[in-house]
């Protein structure tokens, strides 16, 4: 696997305070929710190559195996990110509730400088349950091309990109809601397993942006060690 220089910088607006907004005339202001974007300028439809992991454990594997034909949901996500921090019992409820339905989740965590104590703390509290993965050379969100620490990915049963971005729209920048008005992630996984498109196919998914070098190859789509 090829090494190259990589930096995952939390901007500035991961530092903004979360806060709970008060509805006016029954909506809450919205500083910076998820944008809706044309899938086709953003990766959706292309095949993600079936690249190999290990996750915490010491456990090699790759997205072939982890999916055995059935949806993958791949999750960026870390310990330091405030968006992060607030979205993690969404995930693991997410998580919960489809992998009853045969989906498959995988953790990503593209920010190389997080303490491992953190990082474990993190899955022992909130209960993952799919592998989590240290993506420390960043070969995983280079592939996907992802752009922030709070964005998903599905793919369908044939490893295709079908839905990229938001999980839902209750955090953003600068603001927080009781629950969420958009369920982006929910819609495309009720979507993909009714054997259709999702509605909504790319968003923006706000949270601390990813600085990726460009210079070096994209992602090992090798086979893991035995």
């Amino acid at each position: 696997m090829h090494r190259f220089s990589l930096k995952v910088l939390l901007v500035l607006p991961c530092l903004v305070t979360l806060v709970i907004l008060p509805a006016i005339g029954g909506r809450p202001p919205i500083r910076e929710a998820p944008r809706v974007l044309k899938g086709s300028e953003h990766g959706v439809g292309r095949k993600i190559p079936d690249l190999a992991f290990e996750d915490l454990q010491g456990q090699l594997s790759r997205l072939s195996l982890l999916s055995e034909k059935r949806p993958v949901v791949i999750l960026i996500t870390g310990t330091g990110c405030p968006l992060c921090k607030r979205y993690a019992p969404s995930l693991a409820k997410l998580e919960q509730d489809y992998s009853e339905r045969g989906v498959r989740f995988l953790f990503v965590n593209p920010n190389k400088a997080e303490k491992m104590a953190r990082i474990t703390k993190a899955v022992e509290t909130h209960r993952f349950k799919g592998p989590y993965v240290r993506d420390t050379e960043q070969s995983i969100i280079r592939s996907l091309q992802a752009k922030t620490t709070t964005e998903a990915f599905v793919l369908d049963s044939a490893r295709t990109l079908v839905y990229r971005g938001a999980v839902d729209d209750q955090y953003g920048f600068g603001y927080a809601l009781n629950a969420p008005r958009r369920t982006y992630l929910r819609d495309a996984l009720d979507a993909v397993l009714a054997g259709e498109a999702p509605t909504v196919a790319a968003t923006s998914a706000p949270g601390c942006e990813l600085w990726v070098d460009e210079e070096e190859p994209t992602a090992s789509e090798a086979p893991p060690a035995n």
